[in-house]
């Protein structure tokens, strides 16, 4: 795997996780993120498109991961508070 792969992926990720911190989009966010990611990808094998979709689609599936990261961890925290 390249470098500039592995770090992208891993700032998408910090950056999934502070997008969900500060705004708390919820779950509709890192679906749109997974989605885009995905198709993007898909459209890649499918046409000759730019070798920089790879990247850019890692990089929504990393976002979409750090979102979902912030939501489970919300929900375990969640679990044990009295109301």
């Amino acid at each position: 795997m390249r470098s500039e792969y592995f770090f992208g992926f891993i700032l998408s990720f910090i950056a999934g996780v502070g997008f969900e911190s500060l705004f708390n989009f919820g779950y509709p966010l890192g679906v749109l993120f997974l989605f885009l990611g995905a198709t993007l990808l898909l459209l890649r094998n499918v046409k000759s498109v730019d070798k920089k979709s790879f990247l850019v689609s890692l990089m929504l599936v990393a976002c979409a991961l750090g979102v979902f990261r912030v939501d489970v961890q919300k929900m375990k925290q969640g679990v044990h508070t009295l109301d």
